[in-house]
C-alpha cells in the first residue's frame, strides 16, 4: 500500500485518512452552524416584523437553502446520511413546496435578466468595435493632416526665405 494522497503517510489511503476525516468534520460543524444561525437570523427577523411580506420571507429561506447546498457540496465527499434537515422538517409540505415555486419564479427572473444583460453587453460590443472602427479612421485623417501641415510649413519656410532674399536685393538697389 502506498502512501495516502491527504497526509502523505503510509498504512492508510484517504479514504480513511484521520486527518481528513477530522477536517472533513469540522468542516461539517462549521457549516452546520452557520446554516442554522442564518436561519435563526431569517426567521428571527421574519417574525419580528409584520411588514415583510411573504416573497422576501421565501426568498429568504430559498437563500438558506441554497445556502446550505452549497455547503454540502464543499463537504461532498461525506455521506449524505450524516447531513442533518431536521430544520425543514419543522415546515409543512405547501409551506416547502410554495418557497419551491417562489424560488422557480425568482431565478426565471434572474435569467431573464442575465438574457438582457447579454444583449446590453452584445450590443455594447459592437457599439464598440464601431467606435474603435471610427477612432482608427480619425487617427489615419489626424496623420495626412499632419504631413500636410509639414509640407505647408516647409513650403512657408521656403517662400519666407525668398522674400527675405528679396528684399535684402532690393535694399541693395536702393542704395546705388
Amino acid at each position: 500500500m502506498g502512501p495516502c494522497f491527504g497526509c502523505s503517510l503510509l498504512g492508510h489511503i484517504a479514504k480513511d485518512c484521520p486527518i481528513l476525516q477530522k477536517r472533513a468534520e469540522k468542516r461539517k460543524e462549521k457549516a452546520k452552524q452557520e446554516f442554522k444561525r442564518a436561519m435563526i437570523a431569517a426567521w428571527h427577523d421574519s417574525d419580528s416584523s409584520d411588514s415583510e411580506n411573504k416573497e422576501e420571507q421565501a426568498m429568504n429561506l430559498c437563500f438558506m437553502v441554497n445556502e446550505g447546498q452549497i455547503q454540502e457540496e464543499e463537504t461532498e465527499y461525506e455521506s449524505s446520511d450524516e447531513v442533518d434537515y431536521s430544520e425543514f422538517l419543522e415546515y409543512s409540505k405547501d409551506e416547502l413546496a410554495q418557497v419551491l415555486v417562489n424560488c422557480i419564479e425568482c431565478e426565471q427572473k434572474y435569467l431573464s435578466k442575465i438574457k438582457s444583460l447579454k444583449k446590453v453587453i452584445r450590443n455594447l460590443s459592437f457599439e464598440k468595435e464601431a467606435l474603435q472602427k471610427s477612432n482608427d479612421e480619425l487617427h489615419m485623417k489626424i496623420g495626412t493632416l499632419e504631413t500636410k501641415k509639414q509640407e505647408v510649413q516647409s513650403k512657408c519656410e521656403c517662400f519666407e526665405k525668398l522674400v527675405l532674399k528679396f528684399s535684402k536685393g532690393r535694399k541693395n538697389w536702393t542704395n546705388y
